[in-house]
């Protein structure tokens, strides 16, 4: 089973910040997004984004799209055990 660590490495620029939860082999992460400018309520908000990556051969794939830290991780993790019974 994946392991994620409780703290996170932080990153901050002009337009955004991003949180970063990286597993303990190092393979996938959690990520964290937060737009800093633009309305944060009502129906033009722009949301909060948490994305469940891989790393492979070329860099960080996408595996999911999330709105809360606990399905990021649970996705990893689904990934995971599916790509361990395909390699057998």
């Amino acid at each position: 089973m994946l392991q994620f660590p409780t703290r996170c490495q932080s990153d901050t620029t002009a337009t955004s910040s991003r949180r970063i939860w990286l597993s303990r082999c190092g393979r996938f992460r959690v990520l964290h997004s937060r737009c800093l400018f633009g309305p944060r309520t009502g129906d033009d908000a722009i949301r909060d984004v948490f994305r469940a990556e891989v790393l492979d051969q070329f860099g960080w794939d996408v595996i999911s799209r999330h709105r809360t830290h606990a399905r990021a991780i649970k996705a990893c993790r689904r990934f995971a055990r599916r790509k361990m019974k395909a390699d057998g």
